[in-house]
């Protein structure tokens, strides 16, 4: 089951929503000193999981929609996309 937000609006709007910060963070994963993961909403069934990742002086913004459990694993795209 999707979240109820991306039921109602769409991914893009949820997408929207966050970046604008309409949205909090529910839970934050600092995986590792260059990656950290953010999710906004508890449950166990898919959700948008942003990760940034930071090399050297460039930080990278992506997102997924996966479960929490496979953030590490999950295919990310840009978040511009």
């Amino acid at each position: 089951m999707k979240n109820q937000l991306s039921q109602k609006y769409g991914v893009r709007k949820w997408q929207d929503n966050i970046e604008h910060q309409n949205l909090s963070p529910y839970q934050v994963d600092e995986a590792n000193s260059t990656t950290t993961y953010i999710r906004y909403e508890s449950g166990d069934d898919e959700v948008f999981v942003k990760r940034i990742t930071v090399v050297g002086n460039i930080t990278t913004v992506e997102y997924s929609y996966t479960t929490w459990a496979l953030r590490a694993s999950a295919v990310y795209q840009s978040i511009n996309e």
